[in-house]
């Protein structure tokens, strides 16, 4: 209990130095827009030891940054998702697609590097499909199959980290968050890995 107490005071610390010794973000007072590419890892295991609704995403993220540093901006991101056979007779698909409100806090690291703790508050919808092939039954003889749709909006929630790197007319970003769902039943949980690049205005 000790030690983890140190540790924290330790690591507050640190953290506050950091921010004291921070040089102004390049993204401050400017607007940023940027598009990337990424992979989410699901981290459920309700769906199948090999299903993963995440999966390979795309997504556009923009913003604000106040001369405070604080950063307001959004988010859409939609990702592909996977599949899953049934018994050899059925197939579940499923996928992911977010808008979110984006808040967080740029910390310059360097003129030309800043790193961004965020926190995003919106919408998930989970969109998944079920299809059954046609079974000839003993008895009853051909039964016919089809595909059903369903889909659910959820709230969610995703903190995390972004680090952009100034290149003067574009800049590169790479981010990792978690991503909470609040469903129900199960759990629809990710951590989202994201590269991309942007402009600045």
């Amino acid at each position: 209990m000790k030690r983890a107490l140190s540790l924290g005071i330790v690591s507050s610390v640190l953290c506050l130095s950091v921010v004291a010794h921070a040089e102004e973000p390049f993204t401050n007072s400017k607007a940023t827009v940027g598009v990337g590419v990424g992979y989410g890892v699901y981290t459920g295991d309700e769906l199948g030891a090999d299903f993963n609704p995440y999966g390979i995403g795309f997504g556009v993220r923009g913003g604000y940054t106040l001369p405070a540093n604080v950063y307001l901006g959004g988010l859409f991101e939609y990702y592909l998702g996977g599949k899953e056979e049934v018994a050899g007779i059925a197939e579940v698909s499923a996928n992911i697609y977010q808008i979110m409100f984006e808040g967080g806090y740029d910390l310059g690291l360097s003129p030309s590097a800043v790193l961004r703790p965020v926190l995003g508050i919106g919408y998930s919808i989970v969109k998944a499909e079920s299809c059954v092939e046609d079974q000839n039954i003993p008895g009853l003889g051909s039964v016919g199959g089809g595909c059903q749709d369903t889909g659910d909006s959820k709230l969610g929630i995703a903190p995390g980290a972004v680090a952009l790197l100034d290149f003067d007319s574009v800049f590169g970003m790479a981010a990792v968050r978690y991503n909470h769902i609040f469903v129900e039943d199960g759990n629809a949980d990710g951590i989202l890995l994201t590269v991309g690049a942007g402009m600045k205005f």
